[in-house]
């Protein structure tokens, strides 16, 4: 499940998707390129929440990297509870890199 896509929750599509203007500044300004630490991927990029709207985070610029599927499936994954198969968390990636 991407974090720049339509969720599912059983009540009607997320409201909250990233605007497509907003996923494009994002991507522009990460250079289209995963920001995970040592990522070299530049395909099949997602825009990643770095603070979870279900934590107060907002759709800002600021509060937005990209990150390739895998990373992002990984950022996802290290933070689900034990036991959890349906509950995502969003786990933050370390600081972006001046580069």
């Amino acid at each position: 499940m991407a974090c720049d896509a339509r969720v599912a929750t059983g009540d009607g599509p997320n409201k909250s998707a990233i605007p497509p203007s907003t996923r494009r500044r994002v991507l522009a300004r990460d250079q289209h390129r995963c920001q995970a630490p040592g990522c070299p991927h530049t395909r099949f990029l997602e825009i990643h929440h770095i603070t979870p709207r279900s934590e107060g985070g907002t759709n800002a610029e600021e509060n937005l990297t990209t990150l390739c599927s895998a990373c992002h499936h990984r950022t996802h994954d290290k933070q689900k509870p034990a036991g959890s198969k349906n509950r995502q968390t969003d786990a933050k990636p370390q600081e972006r890199q001046p580069r």
